[in-house]
């Protein structure tokens, strides 16, 4: 039976009549602060250290069983910071999750206009550089692997089927981006020729 994070904490308060002396009363008010964290929506990339402290990478170590939906569900709401945190503590739970918010992502998110770049040229928007969030699933997914992404994901015939078709309509006289982000993810996903 899986428990909700938040569900958890209280759990872990109401054993201990909320003494403030207590490991699992300190464990609780550890995790509120670390849910307080996850929830948070970031559109920056940092490493996960600057979310979570040595500590309480540790205690969401010991806890990753007990709020496994939770992370996931975080993930599923773009958390950055779970993002993160499935990648350094290979949460293979979150795999699937992780697949699916990969191939939905549309939109570019990174650098556009004052960087200098030659927006008229085709290549200008298959820069990794332009995909930081895309980025950020794949080094989660790779992470957990142990594989490169074309091997840690092998699309299913309508998921290719939709990044085709979003990916044709990749024009650089156009202000829609999406599809160059569909053409970026698979160049990405691409197997290797054999040798």
């Amino acid at each position: 039976m899986k428990i909700g994070l938040v569900t958890f904490l209280i759990f872990c308060l109401l054993l201990n009549g909320c003494s403030t002396h207590s490991t699992d009363s300190y464990d609780a008010v550890k995790g509120f602060r670390i849910a307080q964290r996850l929830a948070y929506y970031d559109w920056t990339v940092d490493p996960v250290e600057e979310y979570f402290t040595a500590e309480e990478l540790k205690w969401l170590e010991t806890h990753k069983h007990a709020i496994e939906s939770d992370i996931t569900q975080f993930i599923a709401n773009y958390s950055t910071p779970a993002v993160l945190l499935a990648g350094h503590l290979k949460l293979k739970f979150c795999l699937p999750i992780l697949h699916r918010m990969l191939l939905s992502l549309r939109s570019p998110c990174g650098e556009s206009g004052g960087d200098g770049a030659d927006y008229t040229k085709a290549e200008t928007y298959l820069r990794d550089s332009m995909y930081p969030y895309h980025l950020l699933y794949i080094e989660a997914i790779e992470s957990i692997t142990g594989l490169p992404i074309h091997e840690a994901i092998i699309p299913k015939g309508e998921e290719i089927e939709l990044l085709q078709f979003y990916a044709e309509q990749a024009s650089v006289d156009s202000s829609y981006y999406e599809p160059w982000c569909a053409k970026w993810l698979l160049l990405k996903l691409k197997q290797p020729k054999d040798k």
